[in-house]
């Protein structure tokens, strides 16, 4: 009988703890896409698309984009390829295996957000994504990712 209580109890504690842990609202989950304040452009999740598998390698006026990427399995790079690769996100991997034989790679990898905010607002042509909570002032917000995808201001 106490056995049967204990392993109740510990059920129930597990639940709790991995309820707690999940996110659950959209905020949670909102990203933002930010470029370098001399780029004040806003995009679409195609654009990012594109940008983010070298489809489009310039901006408008003709400089390289740099595309800089989280560390994979990171919650917010799970929640942008998510979003703005939905099931594609998958093949990743055997694409950009398949580019590298063209001489293309895939974004760079910096491991969190300060380091996407600090790279992106030092590089003028860099692109980046970084959880809503992080921005500063420093970088140009250029899309708002999340429960509906809002364009930046």
């Amino acid at each position: 009988m106490a056995r049967s209580v204990r392993s109740r109890a510990l059920l129930v504690t597990l639940a709790f703890m991995l309820a707690w842990a999940i996110p659950t609202s959209a905020e949670e989950h909102a990203l933002v896409v930010i470029t370098h304040p001399s780029r004040a452009t806003s995009l679409s999740s195609g654009d990012l698309r594109r940008f983010f598998m070298k489809q489009r390698r310039f901006w408008s006026d003709g400089t390289p984009v740099i595309a800089v990427n989280q560390t994979a399995a990171t919650p917010v790079r799970t929640a942008f390829e998510r979003l703005i690769f939905g099931r594609d996100a998958a093949t990743l991997p055997a694409y950009w295996n398949q580019r590298y034989f063209e001489g293309l790679f895939p974004p760079i990898t910096l491991d969190s957000d300060e380091a996407v905010l600090r790279y992106v607002a030092a590089k003028e042509n860099a692109i980046g994504y970084v959880d809503t909570r992080s921005v500063d002032g420093s970088v140009h917000v250029a899309l708002r990712l999340g429960a509906p995808e809002i364009a930046g201001p």
